[in-house]
């Protein structure tokens, strides 16, 4: 029986098990390493807090292209619609029914592992799924198969190795003064719901980063009754935006595709005019815009991604990563309060002074300032340079040349078939990738459509060399 080993378990990993399950019409042995007790949630679908929401309406967070609104269908058979009225956008339920629930993101968590659980009972090849609760400590192939070893030392060989862990923790982007990251007040995880609690109501707050895990901690400390100062602070000072009312998009036409990210933001532009010229919302067309931006980016030479990559990627992750429209409505009224400030500045040292943390700061354009807080906490993403991480999996792939970073350095290399470039460019017959790790070579694989989509692709990609397989023993039988 072919056996396929996937490394991760949060959603990219769930849903490549999904989509091999549904779609093995032989028996298939799927081996999931997750540590975490559930299959499909992850670190973004794992949290508790109810302040965490899906920043899309649940119609939109779409797994099984064959049944577009089964979350929506799964949030009304279970109660949890009924349950959590704070979700729903009134406007747009009124003018379009159903489905435009901003979901809290545990209730998708809960959702994924329900579709494991069913996709294992209707598996239609009677193919197995095994949880081994453990981490992957590192991968390699073993022949024309591939051998990986757990953190306890455990060994498992499988045909196919796939590698679909997601998002590190955050880090700094200097070296803390001694004593910092040992202090009370410095929140080096900002999923970690218990601590941020802890925090005081009064305490002066200095977050650092402003994207989409800042607007979790702060809607959480303000849900929380938080009442003193909290600053939010990264280097362009740009928030994500809400989400406006949804309609129909038109993908860009494959003759439109622009050659240059000049062009892309000039293409960009003009479908914003066109949207706003028809009486609708801006973002519209930067949805039109990301349905087609995988085969965009994947056109453009590995320069022109640089050059998107420096001078346009700011402007484009706050346009496409928008927030659910009720979470930019508290962070709009907690700035009007005073109680929200938001600053453009680069983050120049952190320092610890007896129980109070300093932040150095170098504003665009200004003087240097510090800012003294009870509590900082980390926003500010994981690494950006992977081959600096600090993932033993990824090191030991890229110290033994298995593995090589994308030009980019955001990920990893792959070919078209997901499988792992060696340090040579060499494609690894049984090592592959899925995911956010794959971002450098197909852009939009970040929401939960796209990845599905990449999982189900690669599921019938492994299929099908399985069964080549299968066929070529049968004929030297």
């Amino acid at each position: 029986m072919p056996r396929v080993l996937i490394a991760g378990g949060g959603f990219a990993g769930a849903a490549l098990a999904v989509h091999l399950l549904r779609q093995a019409r032989a028996p298939l042995a799927i081996t999931v390493v997750e540590p975490r007790e559930r299959l499909g949630a992850g670190l973004a679908y794992g949290t508790a807090d109810p302040e965490h929401r899906i920043n899309v309406p649940s119609d939109n967070m779409t797994v099984l292209a064959e049944a577009p609104a089964a979350f929506t269908d799964w949030l009304e058979r279970t109660g949890r619609r009924q349950a959590d009225p704070e979700g729903e956008d009134a406007e747009e339920t009124a003018a379009r029914g159903r489905g435009r629930h901003y979901s809290r993101r545990a209730d998708f968590g809960a959702f994924m592992a329900d579709l494991v659980a069913e996709a294992v009972d209707k598996a239609p090849s009677g193919s197995r799924l095994e949880h081994v609760r453990a981490r992957v400590a590192a991968l390699r192939p073993a022949g024309a198969r591939a051998m990986a070893t757990l953190e306890d030392g455990r060994v498992l060989q499988a045909d196919q190795a796939v590698l679909a862990t997601s998002h590190d923790r955050p880090v700094l982007p200097l070296a803390p003064a001694p004593g910092v990251l040992c202090s009370p007040g410095y929140q080096a995880d900002p999923w970690d719901t218990a601590r941020l609690a802890e925090i005081d109501p009064q305490a002066r707050v200095v977050v650092l980063g402003t994207g989409l895990t800042m607007v979790d901690v702060v809607t959480g400390l303000f849900a929380r009754g938080h009442r003193g100062p909290v600053v939010a602070v990264s280097r362009r000072g740009l928030l994500p935006r809400g989400h406006g009312a949804f309609a129909p998009v038109t993908e860009v036409p494959h003759s439109s595709y622009p050659s240059t990210a000049r062009a892309g933001l000039r293409l960009a532009r003009r479908m914003v005019a066109r949207e706003r010229a028809a009486g609708r919302d801006w973002h519209l067309a930067v949805e039109g815009l990301r349905r087609s931006a995988e085969p965009i980016w994947r056109g453009w030479p590995v320069a022109e991604q640089a050059r998107a990559l420096h001078r346009l990627r700011a402007a484009w992750d706050v346009h496409r990563f928008r927030i659910a429209p009720q979470l930019a409505a508290r962070l709009d009224a907690a700035r009007r309060d005073g109680g929200l400030e938001i600053r453009a500045a680069a983050l120049a040292g952190l320092s610890a002074e007896g129980r109070c943390l300093k932040v150095s700061l170098r504003p665009r354009g200004g003087t240097p300032e510090t800012l003294v807080a009870d509590a900082v906490v980390n926003c500010l993403g994981p690494c950006p340079d992977v081959t600096r991480r600090d993932d033993p999996l990824l090191q030991g792939l890229f110290a033994a040349g298995l593995a090589r970073p994308d030009p980019h350095r955001l990920g990893l290399d792959v070919d078209g078939t997901y499988r792992l470039r060696d340090s040579a460019g060499r494609p690894q017959p049984a090592l592959r990738a899925v995911g956010p790790l794959t971002r450098g070579i197909f852009w939009e694989v970040v929401g939960v459509p796209e990845v599905s989509a990449h999982c189900a692709r690669l599921a019938d990609t492994i299929l099908s060399g399985a069964a080549d397989r299968a066929e070529a023993a049968r004929a030297r039988a």
